[in-house]
């Protein structure tokens, strides 16, 4: 989606569509925090024994939805073809050769961006992964009682409903102004306070406050970071680009989580 987003606003906008896809992304992932538990809930309900499955039949009706709504992307950008746009499926695209040498021609900057996104989401979504069960450990006062376990979903989700409403402001502001090292300099700083409060220990802050700054924090530093991957490469080799860093990206996050678990089996207190 990336790739897609760089080939069709490569001109303008570039930023601003960036954040217009993170939203949607994150809508993604506000619904699976706070309608999963409530589905499952009520498929129990009308056929005991049965939640599980119907809850994940409803996931496959989504992934459905999303095949259609590649086919109909597939037909769109087709026609965009025969207008002679270009959007990277022209005849001339159709005839380059992958090559894996294109990842060495690849300027430090863009490895200096790569390793940016990587260490950046190897902090927040191992967190995210397990803030559920860390916001309802009876840390925070705000969060104690038999609706705890809901509360901890609903600040959980907030990181990713922040993001999902800020993205696209931001990514019309960095078209508009600019300033994107500035701008991931203040974004990464900001998750510094977050985590030294989370690690304190102490909750005498409801976590909806420090949760909210790490919306903030994420959604600076995506609206920064993969918009400026198409800048900082040719064109031909945006997709080899978006490619890598997000293979990346995904083997720090799967190592962190790795690490993460190996803490919780050998910590009694893993928070």
């Amino acid at each position: 989606q990336n790739t897609i987003s760089a080939l069709w606003f490569k001109e303008h906008e570039l930023a601003l569509a960036f954040g217009i896809t993170l939203t949607v992304s994150r809508l993604g992932s506000v619904i699976n925090y706070d309608l999963s538990t409530w589905l499952y809930n009520k498929f129990e309900e009308i056929s005991p024994g049965n939640g599980l499955g119907f809850t994940l039949a409803f996931g496959v009706c989504l992934c459905v939805l999303s095949l259609c709504a590649a086919i109909v992307y597939t037909r769109l950008e087709v026609n965009a073809v025969r207008q002679g746009h270009d959007v990277g499926s022209g005849p001339k695209q159709t005839q380059r050769k992958f090559n894996l040498k294109q990842v060495t021609t690849l300027r430090p900057i863009f490895w200096l961006i790569c390793c940016c996104i990587a260490v950046f989401y190897s902090i927040c979504f191992p967190f995210q992964a397990d803030s559920k069960k860390y916001l309802a450990s009876g840390q925070f006062p705000s969060l104690v009682g038999d609706d705890n376990a809901e509360k901890a979903s609903v600040r959980a989700s907030s990181v990713y409903t922040v993001s999902m409403i800020a993205s696209p402001f931001l990514g019309g502001i960095i078209d508009k102004f600019g300033r994107r090292p500035q701008l991931c300099v203040a974004g990464t700083a900001l998750i510094l306070p977050i985590f030294g409060y989370f690690a304190s220990g102490k909750g005498f802050i409801d976590p909806f406050v420090p949760l909210i700054a790490l919306g903030m924090s994420y959604s600076v530093t995506a609206a920064v970071l993969w918009p400026s991957i198409p800048l900082v490469v040719d064109m031909d080799k945006v997709g080899t680009a978006n490619g890598f860093s997000t293979s990346v990206q995904m083997i720090c996050i799967g190592t962190s989580n790795i690490l993460v678990g190996i803490l919780k089996g050998t910590q009694t207190n893993h928070i």
